[in-house]
């Protein structure tokens, strides 16, 4: 295959020669005869033809493996009255080319669909991606062809987790002859989104996609120098590769305000990562008033952080404490008790004080009364 079959025309050739010569020169110098013609031109000429091309093509099909298939066939043929007639017919040996096509691009950890045929029927076919250079990647996998050289339908080809992205080959082989088609291997480009902004204490809402399906992913908040910020929370994603719905990360209690990054790691060292804003904490204080000596003060205040312990002071212009702070904590809308008061000692001087409120976490508030 691939190459002039010199053995069947170099013996046409010949017979060609004898022919011309049996049939011109020979019979010349002969006695005339009705049989001699035919029996040297069509029986030996013919039979020399005919022969050589039978053996070539012959030859050809065993070496291709298809041992039952060389030779001449005869067509019979019968009509509603059983007249017959038949005829040869010479089955040509055209040696199959193996074809194959991989599905893609695909990613690390996904599968590859094979199409593949022209193979001899019944044989062994065995599949391996392969690197540019020739490198094996991955487990092969070997299926039978059917009686028209096909593979079964929906034969994959896993690619590996920790396949680089790139340009590799899929490559079939039975029995020696062999096939290949190119496979394109993409990264995963996986996403997140940080809900924000948000405050010291509060969480982060993740949405996070493309990721390699039912893998382990951990998301961490970092600050601007990479350092990580609180603890990190792990999550599964699922059949199509996103992170639970509701999945948070919260931001520890006393961070700073600022930007920082949530950044997420899954298998192979696949990251993706988002920013989210840290807003501080911005209580809000009013108070009832004017107020005499020995009166109290009734507070509203809220934007506290959630369930924080706040401590109410009274101080005057410089900053010095007037009589006993009380102690309140502020419920999960970080709201402070309604009807929370602060008495005024009854020997203050009159005046213009301030009513300061402080978390542990050290959030302020302060709105000032008047004294009369």
């Amino acid at each position: 295959p691939g190459q002039w079959p010199w053995p069947t025309f170099l013996v046409n050739i010949v017979g060609t020669v004898l022919l011309a010569y049996f049939t011109t020169r020979l019979l010349e110098r002969l006695p005339t005869s009705a049989y001699r013609r035919p029996l040297l031109g069509t029986g030996l000429v013919g039979c020399l033809t005919d022969f050589s091309t039978l053996h070539v093509q012959t030859g050809t099909m065993v070496e291709h493996r298809f041992y039952g298939l060389a030779g001449d066939y005869t067509v019979a043929g019968e009509d509603e009255f059983g007249n017959t007639a038949e005829g040869t017919v010479t089955v040509l040996a055209v040696p199959g080319t193996p074809q194959l096509t991989a599905s893609g691009p695909v990613k690390p950890g996904q599968t590859t669909t094979i199409a593949s045929g022209g193979w001899p029927a019944a044989v062994d076919v065995t599949f391996q991606i392969e690197t540019e250079a020739g490198d094996p990647v991955g487990d092969p996998v070997t299926v039978t062809t059917d009686i028209d050289g096909n593979i079964p339908a929906g034969t994959t080809l896993t690619v590996p987790i920790s396949t680089d992205p790139g340009d590799y080959v899929v490559v079939g082989e039975a029995e020696g002859d062999t096939a290949e088609g190119p496979l394109v291997v993409a990264p995963w480009t996986p996403s997140v989104e940080a809900s924000g902004p948000v405050k010291p204490g509060q969480a982060t809402t993740i949405a996070s996609g493309g990721w390699p399906p039912a893998t382990s992913v951990t998301f961490q908040l970092e600050d601007a120098e990479g350092e990580p910020v609180g603890a990190p929370v792990t999550v599964t994603t699922d059949a199509e590769g996103n992170v639970p719905a509701g999945t948070v990360l919260t931001v520890p209690v006393g961070t700073e305000p600022g930007d920082y990054t949530v950044v997420g790691t899954g298998v192979e060292g696949i990251t993706a990562e988002a920013t989210v804003t840290v807003e501080p904490w911005t209580p809000t204080v009013e108070l009832s008033g004017p107020v005499k000596p020995g009166q109290p003060t009734t507070i509203t205040s809220g934007g506290w952080p959630p369930l924080a312990s706040i401590t109410f002071q009274l101080e005057d212009a410089d900053g010095n404490p007037v009589g006993d702070p009380i102690t309140v904590e502020a419920d999960a809308d970080g709201n402070i008790p309604a009807g929370t008061t602060l008495t005024v000692p009854a020997d203050a001087e009159p005046g213009t004080f301030t009513v300061v409120g402080t978390d542990a976490d050290g959030n302020t508030g302060e709105w000032d009364v008047t004294v009369e």
